[in-house]
């Protein structure tokens, strides 16, 4: 009786002893497993978060322009430059005066005076901007004129006409005397040198204003011109043209 007893206390050691074991062995395999998956999966997110940081496929971020970040006030605004000349015709003087520019880049200070013949279709009002300039060009009446310089339409600034384009010894003299008196279709005759002036010397754009004082030509006065129709030998010349040919200049 006593040795079953004791058999089935063994018994019942044995298995506890073998259920205790089993337990610790599976608790011991999770810890076990738990412990070294980490060390294993840690270091893998690291390399991939360091391989995104440095690998020289990320593209970086474009840098902003420094233009962008200029202040609107500081940026430069440049000003249309202003002719060298404003140019005053008074059709009913026949005077021309050309105006320079003050400190304050008006038009206030007469710096030259031209005398001139205007006509029938001149204008007697307005401002005109030049376009074009001409160092001969064809007129009405199958004439040419020298330096001319367009004001507006046909409207021009040029020399007495001559017969023959290009030729400096056809002068129309008589029409050389008349300076000073209104004897053109509508252009604004002047001598060589005075056209030659405004060709040389007023660029394209010049403001061309036209305007009408009798009484008063100008603050520079009026100019008088030479007569040339007395002098048969040398009056085919215009006796203003810097051309070294002149005769007038021998």
């Amino acid at each position: 009786m006593k040795t079953l007893e004791i058999l089935s206390i063994l018994t019942v050691i044995l298995v506890f002893i073998v259920v205790f074991s089993l337990f610790i062995y599976n608790g011991f395999c999770l810890y076990t497993s738990q412990a070294v998956t980490l060390p294993v999966f840690t270091p893998i997110i690291q390399e991939n978060l360091l391989a995104e940081v440095s690998s020289p496929t990320i593209k970086q971020p474009t840098p902003v322009m420094e233009t962008m970040l200029i202040p609107l006030e500081h940026e430069i605004t440049v000003e249309p430059q202003k002719p060298t000349y404003y140019i005053r015709v008074n059709v009913a003087a026949n005077t021309i005066t050309v105006y320079g520019q003050d400190e304050n880049k008006e038009y206030t200070i007469p710096v030259k005076a031209f005398v001139c013949s205007t006509g029938t279709a001149t204008p007697h009002s307005g401002v005109y901007a030049t376009p074009q300039k001409f160092e001969w060009v064809d007129l009405f009446g199958g004439v040419y004129g020298q330096y001319s310089t367009q004001i507006v339409g046909h409207i021009l600034f040029h020399s007495v006409p001559y017969r023959r384009k290009y030729d400096k010894a056809s002068l129309i003299y008589n029409y050389y005397d008349r300076l000073g008196t209104k004897a053109s279709a509508g252009c604004v005759r002047l001598t060589v040198a005075d056209a030659k002036w405004i060709y040389d010397n007023c660029e394209l754009g010049t403001n061309v204003e036209f305007y009408d004082d009798l009484n008063n030509p100008g603050p520079l006065g009026k100019p008088t011109s030479q007569k040339i129709s007395s002098n048969t030998s040398l009056r085919n010349w215009d006796p203003t043209d810097p051309d070294e040919n002149n005769p007038w200049k021998q």
